[in-house]
């Protein structure tokens, strides 16, 4: 969000939507326990 697509949104789009700082108990506390997140990865960074 903050590389690929900063282009197509404003400064505060893209902290609303994905902030610098990644809050790991902001995000447990908004996702139900059975939501599972898959997040394909390629040497070590998100392909998909």
């Amino acid at each position: 969000m903050h590389k690929i697509n900063a282009r197509d949104y404003s400064p505060k789009q893209i902290h609303a939507w994905a902030p610098e700082v990644y809050d790991d108990n902001f995000w447990r506390e908004r996702f139900p326990k059975y939501l599972a997140v898959i997040v394909a990865e390629i040497g070590g960074k998100i392909a998909g």
